[in-house]
């Protein structure tokens, strides 16, 4: 989230740019769950997980 926020309109315009020369966007996990961050100021996973069915919750093992 701190990055996407700390990103200005200018670069976040280039990074979609840059993503959609090279794939289409619309069939990307990454830039769908870029644009929700980028729209939603506070992170709510139960939100994110009912707007983007396709993103699964995993656990992190270290």
């Amino acid at each position: 989230m701190q990055l996407i926020e700390s990103m200005t309109r200018s670069e976040k315009r280039h990074f979609r740019l840059f993503v959609g020369r090279n794939q289409a966007s619309e069939d990307m996990l990454f830039m769908q769950l870029f644009d929700f961050l980028e729209r939603y100021k506070t992170y709510d996973e139960a939100e994110l997980l009912k707007k983007l069915p396709d993103v699964k919750r995993r656990s992190c093992l270290i």
